[in-house]
């Protein structure tokens, strides 16, 4: 019995997870629909359509590390219900035609998905097998986000921008109730590691872990705004564009069910490296896509390596803080370097060249991968002790 009831709350937790998870990956699967049709409807040129979305992206992160702090006491349950308000709040702002109002908008959207990033990473804590777990809502977020990708991109085809932000707010209000599954009860770092502060937190082996998740996405964001103009550059339609990227999200439920798979062995640190690599190369691959065959590959295989590393990230940042801070805090940096990557990726797409975008990717790869192996040093390197007094 205590082993039953201990795995209905394990369930009962990777549900409320995905509640909240959910709301930045269905803005994630949307955003290359709405950004075509923020340039083709609204006029907006790459440039403007990627700050636009480096500003939801950079008030996501800054609030998520702002609530990063091991020593808060932050409920993830009500962290989710405001977050799905706010979420739901900027979607509908987002229908005005006025740029300025969609800024506003796309910023209070992006406080949301801040507040849903440190409600998930919160309710991490109350993981028993934070990689498993993690891999768990990663397979249920892919399945549910190539249908919900197929529904956006139908929405925005018929009733464009709009109905594509219209859609988006009854997605939050579906996550909010979804959010109700989430823990209530908050956990802290004991008194001991917070009167210790940052010995407590083993910051020598957590500055790697942020320094990976800031850099191991940066090459997906660059490419992925713009992933249907990609898509059509190889000769393939909108709509078979549509269903790529909808059937890429469906396969890559592998990645995730792998990550469930490879849990067992305890090998975070090594996974996560070579998650991180692959991930890069695919990157890479992707934006040097040149026909229909090499479109549709490389983002299957990228597709499985996001949902690959982000479980084992999530476990590396956890040993090291098990309050969840410092996994509020990866992420948070994870999409503040992200933030800027759609503009990044929008001034390389329109002054630069592929290739360009193709070699940042592979070095951000590199860097990633070698934090991974630093963080991995130093967490089994002993704690220094202070020589005793002399007498």
């Amino acid at each position: 019995m205590p082993e039953q009831s201990a795995s209905s709350s394990q369930i009962t937790l990777a549900t409320g997870v995905f509640g909240v998870n959910f709301i930045a990956m269905a803005m994630v699967n949307a955003l290359p629909f709405l950004t075509g049709a923020n340039i083709d409807q609204r006029g907006l040129s790459t440039v403007q359509a990627g700050a636009v979305n480096s500003v939801e992206l950079l008030c996501c992160a800054v609030l998520a590390i702002a609530l990063a702090r091991p020593s808060l006491a932050l409920r993830s349950r009500p962290l989710g219900w405001a977050a799905c308000g706010l979420f739901i709040a900027g979607n509908l702002m987002a229908i005005s035609a006025d740029l300025i109002v969609l800024f506003a908008a796309r910023a209070v959207a992006g406080l949301g998905e801040g507040l849903a990033v440190s409600a998930s990473a919160r309710a991490m804590a109350h993981a028993r097998s934070p990689a498993k777990v993690g891999g768990y809502v990663a397979t249920v977020v892919a399945l549910v986000g190539g249908g919900q990708a197929l529904l956006i991109e139908a929405i925005v085809a018929r009733h464009g921008y709009a109905g594509g932000y219209l859609g988006l707010a009854a997605i939050g209000l579906a996550c909010g109730v979804i959010a109700s599954a989430l823990p209530h009860r908050a956990i802290t770092l004991d008194a001991p590691a917070r009167s210790a502060g940052a010995a407590g937190l083993r910051w020598r082996a957590a500055l790697p872990v942020l320094v990976a998740a800031c850099t191991v996405l940066f090459g997906a964001g660059m490419v992925w705004s713009f992933a249907e103009r990609l898509g059509l550059a190889t000769g393939l339609s909108s709509a078979d564009v549509a269903r790529t990227i909808s059937l890429t999200a469906l396969l890559c439920i592998g990645g995730g069910v792998a990550a469930v798979a490879t849990a067992r062995f305890g090998r975070d640190f090594l996974m996560a490296g070579i998650g991180a690599a692959v991930f890069g190369l695919s990157v890479a691959a992707f934006a040097l896509a040149t026909t229909p065959f090499a479109y549709v590959a490389s983002l299957s295989v990228l597709s499985f390596a996001y949902l690959y590393v982000g479980p084992f990230i999530t476990a590396i940042a956890l040993r090291i803080d098990p309050s969840g801070g410092l996994l509020s805090a990866a992420r948070g940096g994870q999409l503040l370097t992200s933030a800027a990557a759609p503009t990044v990726g929008g001034l390389f797409l329109a002054y630069g060249s592929v290739e360009a975008v193709a070699l940042l990717a592979t070095a951000t790869s590199a860097v990633a991968v070698a934090a991974i192996v630093d963080a991995h040093r130093q967490i089994h390197r002993p704690i220094a002790r202070s020589a005793p007094a002399l007498p």
